[in-house]
């Protein structure tokens, strides 16, 4: 409908994992992980992502990114390309060793949905939309977290959220984050990211933490402190 937002993000209650949808008006649709749980055989792609993008009105995906193998983030990935028209999927590192990694391509396949591995330094151009990859670098570093997808979104040119995937302050210090106004909090409000210089460098109105139950302690206390005085309404 015409009230729509030109632009926003969906956080899909997944539990402890990370499922968003960034959806423009008149534009493009794009899947950012469908959430997972490597023990239960609950499916979060199809008993949450697959029904409420229905409900939102959407017949197809131009695009769903798998940022990396980990099964809180694509375990719920074969059910959506199951379910939903999608024409394409992007993967960072690969991760071929990984049984969940290999499912995800197998649904691909079986699905006719192109594959894209997607490295930092480059562009994905869908209408007005942009996404500006900023990890993982062109040699994987072996670890799933640091090797995330990582990436900042342009819409008509300008910064309107940050998608720093699972990477830690480590890692956070080498990418070059845009000041955009929402930004995902990346690993769950792990106390080992959400560094000072990313919250600096965003300077955003709205933090998103996705989280669930877990035995991680996520998302840290010290985490939940750090965004406002940054000016983020959390």
């Amino acid at each position: 409908p015409a009230s729509l937002p030109a632009a926003e993000l969906i956080a899909f209650d997944v539990g402890q994992g990370d499922a968003f949808l960034l959806r423009f008006q008149r534009g493009p649709a794009v899947l950012v992980d469908a959430g997972g749980n490597a023990w239960s055989d609950y499916d979060p792609g199809a008993r949450v992502v697959v029904p409420a993008v229905r409900a939102l009105g959407l017949t197809a995906l131009d695009l769903v990114i798998a940022t990396h193998a980990d099964a809180d983030h694509i375990g719920g990935l074969p059910a959506v390309l199951d379910a939903v028209p999608v024409q394409a999927l992007a993967i960072g590192a690969a991760e071929a060793e990984r049984p969940l990694f290999r499912e995800l391509l197998a649904a691909a396949q079986r699905n006719g949905v192109r594959v894209v591995q997607l490295t930092a330094g480059e562009t994905v151009r869908l209408a007005e939309l942009t996404l500006q990859v900023l990890n993982p670098g062109p040699v994987p570093t072996g670890e799933a977290n640091e090797d995330s997808l990582a990436f900042n979104v342009f819409w008509h040119g300008q910064p309107v959220a940050v998608l720093p995937g699972e990477v830690s302050a480590r890692t956070e210090a080498q990418l070059a984050f845009a000041p955009a106004g929402v930004l995902t909090v990346p690993h769950h409000g792990s106390r080992f990211s959400s560094s000072e210089r990313l919250l600096r460098a965003v300077s955003g109105h709205t933090a998103i933490i996705s989280v669930g139950p877990n035995n991680y302690g996520h998302p840290h206390p010290t985490v939940l402190g750090r965004p406002e005085p940054h000016g983020y309404a959390g």
